[in-house]
């Protein structure tokens, strides 16, 4: 009994493991998504910029080029931050999973040690009862 809810809850733990790596890969096509719109965020600022220089009449050259410079050096810094958080994201989801298949493993040996621990009470018992038998045999013989 206590073998079988041991061994249940390593099935526990696997499913959680399971559900957490599906998670994850869901997370990563969610990441590829919101790096894909930080970037276009980034096309965009840089191209309002040239657009915004061009209609002033400035050429690309001088304060022109400071500002193209900044609209990308923001836009990179925005796509660092999220590609950093992203990554740790997915390793926060990793370790759980392999927590999750280390508790699953633990649950596995426990059950396996319940299963000796009644082998050992059931073989402990057949001996009890024969030492009773054989006690009793000289009783018998009278």
């Amino acid at each position: 009994m206590a073998a079988d809810n041991s061994r249940r809850s390593g099935q526990e733990y696997r499913n959680a493991a399971n559900q957490v790596e599906m998670d994850k890969n869901l997370t990563e096509q969610a990441n590829r998504v919101k790096e894909f719109q930080v970037n276009r965020q980034l096309e965009n600022a840089v191209g309002s910029t040239q657009a915004a220089i061009a209609g002033n009449g400035f050429t690309n050259s001088g304060s022109a080029l400071d500002l193209l410079r900044d609209a990308t050096t923001q836009g990179s810094i925005a796509s660092s931050l999220t590609a950093t958080g992203d990554v740790m994201q997915l390793n926060d989801m990793e370790n759980k999973a392999q927590a999750y298949m280390t508790e699953a493993k633990n649950a596995d040996e426990t059950a396996d040690a319940q299963d000796m621990a009644g082998l050992g009470s059931f073989i402990g018992g057949a001996f009890k009862g024969l030492g009773a038998v054989a006690n009793l045999a000289p009783l018998l013989l009278l």
